[in-house]
Order: C-alpha cells, then structure tokens, then sequence
C-alpha cells in the first residue's frame, strides 16, 4: 500500500470514527436530563445534526433560565441545521432584535447570521428582514452591536449605512461608530462625495494619528488630494508612520509620480531609514522597469549611499536587491 493510500485510509478511519463519537454525543445530550451538564456534552461534539438534537439546542438558545455561555454555545454546534431551516433562522433573526436579550447572545446571533448570509442559500429569502434588522441595530443602545451591524451592512453596500455614517463625519448627526471605523466602513464602497469629508479630517489638528492614517488610506482613491499627499510624504516634521503611509497610498495610486519622489528621498543622507526603506520597497514592486532601471546616474549614485549606509542592514540588502535587479532586468531584455 503506498504511502498515499494509507493516508487516505487512515483519514476515513478518523472521520468514521469522530462520525461515531458525534452520534453517541448528540444522543447522550437528547437523552440528559440535566441542563447543567449540557455544557459538558456539548463541548464533546463537533456538530450538532440530528433532528432532535437541533431542536434541544435551540430550546437551550432561547431559554433565558438557561447559562448564558450554555445559551451562546448550542446554536455553534448547530450552525449548519440552522442554516437550512427557515424557522430557526427566524429564531435566531428574532432574538437578535430582542433588547430584552443579553449583549453578549446578541452579538453572538449577530456573528451565526452573518456566517449563514454567505453559505446558507435558505438564508436569501429571510435577506431582507435581516438587512432591516441590521439597521434598526444602527441605534442600538450597544456600542459593539452598532459596529457589527454597520460593519455587516457596509460589507453588502448598503446605502443606508452609507447615508449615516458620512452624516456622523460631517457632524450632520450623531456618529453611530467611531471616525475611524466609519472611514474604514465607507472604504467598503468609496463615492467621490465621501473624500472632502475625510480630507478635512485629515487637515483637523485635532484628529489623532490613527485616524489621519486611515484617512490617507482611504484618500489615496482620491486624484484630487494628490499633492496633499505628496506634501506628507515629503515633509520632513510630520511622524515617520504618517510619511510612510502617505508614500505607500502614492505608490500604489500615483505610481509615476512616486519615482520621481522616491530617487531624491533615496539620495537623501539625512533623510529616516524606515522612510528610505518603504520607498525602495515601491521602486522594487513599481511595473514602470523602465523609469526604475535604466536611470544610470540614480543607480550610480544609489551605490554610493548603500555603501555609506553599510550599517544600516536591511537598507542595504535592500539597495542591492535594486542594483542588482536592474542587471537581471537588462539582461533580460537583451536576450
């Protein structure tokens, strides 16, 4: 037998027998009488699908006597029989709206639901009252229930999470999320609308750094803020992760405009390492070869500063990773 069909073989044996433990589990969990011990039974099991032993799990889901991490842990194990059964995933639809319900089994409906809108194909004729659910969730007196629902919505471009999150930038209305998660959010579906508004949060002095550097992120898409930018980028009393993020969103969006930035920066003996080595990760990832590697004098200049930053390890092996792909990419073209 070779090595091959012993794997398969022995792969078979572990799914019989784990097939066997799940059926002697799901119906020692029927048959208990002790919701106590549910726990127990059900941490044993890696999923729950017989017919009765769905039922009892859901039973378990919505008995507010029951524990709550007991109450958190049935519907997991059941996942799949939920997903193809329209009731339990109005069950699960119902307690998800219930204020009434702890956060922590909301969230973790919450968390079922957005799993089964992906593999479930029963789950798309209960998509529109899920949808609705989600935004009646945008007020939801949870700080972590808004954020999931807005975070659910923006994944499908929902147009009404899109309307309240560019009003809490604005200050239109009371933001549901946090700046920087709505900015993250509308990164799901970019309009040219949206990029004023970030900008200016931005250009706020106020807005702390993580922020800024999502709004970067996001304004790299933006051919207009261009130069603003470029002016982070370059200027050298701005923090080294705003620099580094501003010449990252130019590389990708600008690409022509980021050579010409990134050679000075590079020939720059002044100039921060961690700086000098995001921009020659871009000139080595740039697709305009020709621009990069057949610019004798740069090169030639660039191994003069490789040399005189022979203590600086990566930016030197970085250097030379260049110089020596401009070998190998005039060879090639030679050939």
């Amino acid at each position: 037998m070779s090595d091959k069909e012993e794997y398969l073989r022995k792969l078979k044996e572990d799914i019989a027998a784990q097939h066997a433990k799940d059926t002697r589990t799901q119906q020692d969990f029927i048959n208990n009488k002790f919701i106590d011990t549910d726990a127990e039974l059900l941490a044993h099991v890696e999923i729950l699908d017989d017919p009765v032993a769905v039922r009892k799990a859901m039973d378990l889901l919505t008995n507010r006597n029951a524990d709550l991490k007991l109450r958190m842990l049935a519907p997991q194990k059941a996942i799949a029989a939920i997903g193809a059964n329209s009731d339990y995933i109005q069950i699960c639809m119902s307690l998800l709206s219930d204020t009434g319900e702890p956060e922590e089994l909301r969230k973790a409906v919450l968390t079922l639901l957005a799993t089964l809108i992906f593999s479930s194909g029963i789950f798309n004729s209960q998509r529109a009252a899920y949808l609705s659910i989600l935004r009646t969730l945008l007020d939801d007196d949870s700080s972590s229930l808004r954020e999931m629902a807005a975070a659910e919505l923006a994944k499908v471009k929902d147009g009404v999470v899109q309307e309240r999150l560019l009003k809490g930038l604005k200050g239109e209305a009371t933001p549901i999320v946090s700046t920087i998660m709505a900015m993250q959010l509308l990164g799901f579906d970019l309009h040219a609308e949206q990029f004023p508004v970030v900008k200016k949060i931005l250009q706020n002095p106020a807005t702390d750094e993580p922020t800024k550097l999502q709004a970067i992120r996001i304004l790299g898409n933006d051919p207009d803020s261009r130069q603003l930018l470029v002016d982070l980028m370059l200027d050298k009393n701005q923090p080294g992760e705003i620099r580094m993020t501003s010449a990252a969103s130019i590389q990708v969006s600008h690409p022509e405009s980021f050579i010409k930035l990134a050679k000075p920066i590079l020939l720059d003996e002044t100039e921060s390492n961690d700086v000098q080595a995001v921009v020659l990760t871009g000139l080595l990832l740039n697709h305009d070869k020709a621009a990069v590697y057949d610019d004798e004098k740069f090169l030639n200049q660039l191994q003069q500063v490789s040399l005189l930053n022979a203590t600086v390890p990566t930016l030197r092996k970085m250097s030379d990773r260049l110089i020596k792909k401009t070998t190998i990419e005039r060879k090639s073209r030679k050939d």
